[in-house]
């Protein structure tokens, strides 16, 4: 189950072409148990792009982090499967962040529809600029970022996504397809279209594709709750008969 979300944004990475990659200042490290998605010409919010999985027996949080300060990233994520101990964080100089809750959903059982019906297509390759700047908006990512998730219909196991409202792509979302687990990422609405349930509609329709592509299992994430915020996503996530799973524990610089 975990090798799906290592392997999500390791398999964008190996679609980019030299000119997104540049832009992006995109590199992929995979050795010793790290998993490291690097992005070091995106600003420090952009922590969904440079974000890295540790394996409990691999190289440690302090190569880890080493490798994202050497590429010049400010602020990075670093995922690991055990809390560390605190002087692993330490030496790392590294801090405990907010971490994400997964979710997990049997493919097979049938979806209670939550929203209106939504017009909602698939990205084909070279077409995905409005995605691309729904989403790098939504999180933070910079303009350089476009180009790098305008490549993701092309990343092999990755399906793109757009709901479309009076003519225009009101949000989007992508779902990432390997060994009969399928992983949603990226769901970004844009701001005058939010409230008219178009995050339901593109994670119901994702769950669907999930089962046709011959999924077994559908996973999701979103932040850990937090007393006082509304958790409108979280909220959204169960009601459509996910379940809590294990929490993927982040680590950022102190």
């Amino acid at each position: 189950e975990s090798r799906v979300i290592h392997d999500a944004l390791p398999a964008l990475h190996r679609a980019l072409g030299p000119a997104a990659a540049e832009a992006a200042g995109a590199a992929l490290v995979e050795r010793g148990g790290m998993t490291l998605s690097i992005a070091s010409r995106l600003p420090d919010t952009a922590i969904v792009l440079n974000h890295g999985f540790v394996s409990e027996r691999g190289e440690s949080l302090s190569r880890a982090a080493e490798v994202y300060r050497r590429a010049g990233v400010g602020r990075f994520f670093l995922s690991t499967p055990r809390q560390p101990r605190p002087e692993a964080l330490q030496a790392a100089g590294l801090r405990q962040a907010r971490s994400w809750r997964k979710f997990r959903r049997d493919a097979a059982a049938p979806v209670r529809p939550l929203s209106k019906p939504a017009d909602i297509r698939d990205v084909a390759p070279g077409r995905a600029g409005a995605f691309a700047r729904i989403a790098s908006d939504a999180f933070d990512l910079g303009d350089s970022a476009r180009p790098l998730l305008a490549a993701l219909p092309e990343a092999p196991g990755w399906r793109v996504f757009q709901a479309v409202q009076d003519g225009e792509v009101a949000g989007v979302g992508a779902l990432f397809v390997r060994d009969g687990f399928g992983w949603t990422d990226f769901g970004a609405t844009r701001p005058e279209c939010r409230g008219r349930g178009v995050q339901k509609a593109l994670l119901e329709h994702r769950i669907r594709a999930a089962r046709k592509l011959g999924c077994h299992t559908v996973l999701t994430c979103t932040g850990e709750a937090v007393p006082g915020e509304p958790q409108i996503s979280y909220r959204n996530i169960l009601a459509l008969g996910f379940e809590k799973a294990d929490l993927i524990l982040n680590f950022a610089p102190a």
